[in-house]
C-alpha cells in the first residue's frame, strides 16, 4: 500500500512539474507574433532565425563586480527582481545563463520578471559615439525625428564611459537600462505592425569613442600600443551585432569649436597660448611613452586629443567589422543633410521616412553652433592653424590609411 501511494505521489509531482514548465513558458513568451510587416518598415525587418543567434548573458551573482567584469569585456546584468537580500555571496553559487533577445523585436530587447509582472527591457540598437563638435547634437536631433526611431531617449548618458564609474548608484548594468525605459514603455513596446516591433533607439554618447580613461585606468602601461580593450569591447560584449555611427570634422575647427563651446573668458590669444602648451606636453609624452598612452591618459589645456581620430576608429575595428561602422564628415554632412540622412536610415534599416517628414529633417535648423561665439571672438591666429596642422598632418595621413581618401583633412 505504501509503495503504491509512493508511485501515486511521484506521478502527481510528476504531472505539477510538467504543467508549471508548461505555464512559465506560456508567460514568458507571451504573444511574439512573427508574421511579416507589408509597410516600407518591412523591407528592414532583420531576418529572425538570425537574430535568435544573438545573447544577452546573466550573471546571478555580485561576488564579482559588475566594473570587473566589464573590463574584461564581459556585461554582467543584476535582474532587477533580485533583492540586496536574495542575491547570494557565495563564489560557488554563481549561475550565467543564456537569454535570447526577443525574435519579434527589431531593438535587442527580453522579458524579466519583475515582482508578479514579467516585463521588457533593452539595450540601445545603435550607439552614436562621436565626436564632439562635429554636428552630433545635430544628427541625433534629426535622426529622432524617424517614426521608427523613439525620442524619449536622452543624449549623453555617458554611462559607459564615465557615468558607471564615478556615480554612486550607477555602477550596475541594471541602472544604465533605466536610463531607457522611457523609450522602450512609450514606443518600443507599442510601436507594431503585425506583431512585429519595429521601433528602435540609440545611446549618443560621444565620449564613448574616445574616453577610455575609466576603462583602462589599472591595465593600461605606459608603452603598449594596442590596449587589450576598450570601449568598443564593452559595446560588442553588450551586443555584437549593433551599429555604431561616428560624425568626423577636420580635427582644427573642431579644436576651435570645442574651446569656443567649452571654455570662460575665451580670446584668440588665449586659445594660441593653450594649444602650444598642449602640444608641447603631448610630444614630451612621446619622448617615453606610446602613442596610445598620450591619447587616452595625458590631455594638455584643450581637448587637442580628442582629434586623433585614427586611434579610437581603429579600435573600434579592431572589434566590430567594417559593415557595422558608419563614419560621417560634418562636411559632407553640411552640404546635402538630405542625402547623408537617407545614409543613415538606410544604415539603421529602419527605412527612408515619406517625403513630408525627410522635409521636416531636413528644414530643421542647425543645433549647438558657436556662429555667435565665432563672431564675438574672432577667428584663430594663422600661425596657430599652422601649428595645429603641423600637428594633426601625421595622424590625419593615418586617418587615410584606415578609411580612404574621403577622410583627408590635410
Amino acid at each position: 500500500m505504501n509503495d503504491q501511494f509512493k508511485q501515486i505521489l511521484l506521478c502527481f509531482i510528476l504531472l505539477l512539474s510538467i504543467f508549471y514548465s508548461v505555464f512559465t513558458v506560456v508567460i514568458w513568451n507571451g504573444n511574439e507574433g512573427t508574421q511579416k510587416t507589408t509597410s516600407y518598415q518591412s523591407r528592414y525587418r532583420e531576418n529572425t532565425s538570425e537574430r535568435t543567434q544573438t545573447y544577452a548573458y546573466y550573471n546571478m551573482t555580485e561576488t564579482i563586480s559588475e566594473r570587473t567584469a566589464l573590463l574584461k569585456g564581459v556585461p554582467i546584468y543584476l535582474p532587477r527582481q533580485m533583492t540586496s537580500k536574495s542575491r547570494s555571496t557565495s563564489p560557488s553559487s554563481h549561475t550565467d545563463y543564456k537569454l535570447r533577445f526577443l525574435p519579434n523585436f527589431k531593438n535587442p530587447c527580453w522579458r524579466e520578471i519583475l515582482g508578479n509582472n514579467v516585463c521588457t527591457v533593452c539595450l540601445p540598437y545603435y550607439f552614436l559615439v562621436g565626436v564632439e563638435k562635429c554636428g552630433t547634437s545635430d544628427l541625433h536631433r534629426r535622426l529622432l525625428k524617424h517614426p521608427l526611431i523613439s525620442q524619449n531617449v536622452k543624449k549623453e548618458t555617458h554611462w559607459l564611459a564615465r557615468l558607471r564609474f564615478t556615480t554612486e548608484g550607477m555602477q550596475s548594468l541594471s541602472a544604465y537600462l533605466e536610463l531607457f525605459q522611457d523609450a522602450v514603455q512609450k514606443d518600443i513596446t507599442v510601436i507594431q505592425q503585425n506583431g512585429y516591433y519595429n521601433s528602435i533607439f540609440g545611446d549618443a554618447s560621444v565620449s564613448t569613442l574616445w574616453d577610455n580613461r575609466y576603462l583602462l585606468s589599472n591595465v593600461f602601461t605606459a608603452n603598449m600600443t594596442t590596449p587589450p580593450y576598450t570601449n568598443a569591447n564593452v559595446v560588442y560584449s553588450l551586443n555584437p551585432r549593433t551599429k555604431i555611427i561616428v560624425i568626423l570634422r577636420n580635427p582644427i575647427t573642431r579644436l576651435y569649436s570645442s574651446y569656443l563651446f567649452f571654455y570662460k573668458n575665451t580670446s584668440i590669444v588665449d586659445f594660441h597660448r593653450r594649444v602650444d602648451t598642449s602640444v608641447q606636453i603631448h610630444n614630451k609624452c612621446l619622448k617615453s611613452n606610446s602613442l596610445r598612452y598620450c591619447a587616452y591618459f595625458v590631455h594638455g589645456q584643450i581637448r587637442l586629443h580628442i582629434g586623433l581620430y585614427y586611434i579610437y576608429i581603429e579600435d573600434y575595428l579592431r572589434v566590430f567589422p567594417r559593415q557595422q561602422i558608419k563614419v560621417l564628415r560634418l562636411e559632407n554632412f553640411t552640404r546635402n543633410i538630405a542625402g547623408t540622412m537617407e545614409e543613415v536610415f538606410n544604415f539603421l534599416e529602419v527605412g527612408v521616412p515619406s517625403e513630408h517628414i525627410m522635409q521636416k529633417i531636413t528644414a530643421q535648423e542647425k543645433t549647438n553652433t558657436n556662429t555667435r561665439r565665432l563672431r564675438i571672438v574672432g577667428k584663430m591666429f594663422p600661425r596657430t592653424w599652422t601649428t595645429l596642422y603641423n600637428f594633426y598632418k601625421p595622424y590625419n595621413d593615418r586617418l587615410v590609411e584606415l578609411l580612404g581618401n574621403e577622410y583627408n583633412y590635410n
